[in-house]
């Protein structure tokens, strides 16, 4: 027997182990299935609208273009002040899209900016709050610079925690 007659037998049992592995596996994963289905009908569960149908709608509701969100309510969430929550409900009073879990919304902010007028920066906040059909929740932290550093404070924290009160517009993009 040549080495490379002694290699394709080697490779050949380790093929057999894999296809015999693979084979357990899809025999109980199916078993598996089976159970679940012979329990479902048993139960007479009603059938529930596939997941991915269910994002597909939420985000085919979602807006185009600008839409601005007047701050309806502004809460301090913490004694030092660091953490306040921004109620925001749509100036056009129109519906919102379907609420989905670690969505969160996008600002267009205009900043005052040290050589011209303002600076447009956009940044991303998650929601913070249980899903409503008539508002969105979100809270942001206030940044502060790195102990011992020249750094400033994050600007669109700062801009949120001391420029952003009840009744201001927030442009938001789709």
């Amino acid at each position: 027997m040549t080495s490379f007659n002694l290699l394709l037998w080697i490779a050949a049992g380790c093929a057999l182990q894999l296809a015999i592995y693979l084979s357990i596996n899809f025999w109980r994963h199916w078993q598996g299935y089976q159970a679940l289905r012979d329990r479902d009908a048993e139960l007479n569960l009603p059938v529930t609208i596939d997941a991915a149908k269910k994002v597909a709608e939420a985000t085919s509701a979602a807006w185009s273009g600008y839409r601005n969100f007047r701050v309806a309510r502004k809460v301090v969430e913490d004694n030092v002040q660091s953490i306040s929550s921004y109620y925001l409900v749509p100036e056009d009073r129109q519906a919102l899209p379907p609420f989905l879990p670690g969505q969160y919304l996008t600002f267009q902010l205009a900043l005052p900016s040290a050589t011209v007028g303002t600076e447009e920066i956009i940044r991303c906040y998650s929601l913070s709050d249980a899903p409503r059909p008539d508002g969105y929740r979100v809270s942001i932290k206030r940044v502060l610079p790195p102990q011992g550093s020249n750094a400033a404070p994050g600007r669109s924290s700062s801009y949120f925690h001391d420029q952003v009160d009840v009744g201001a517009l927030l442009r938001v993009p789709g």
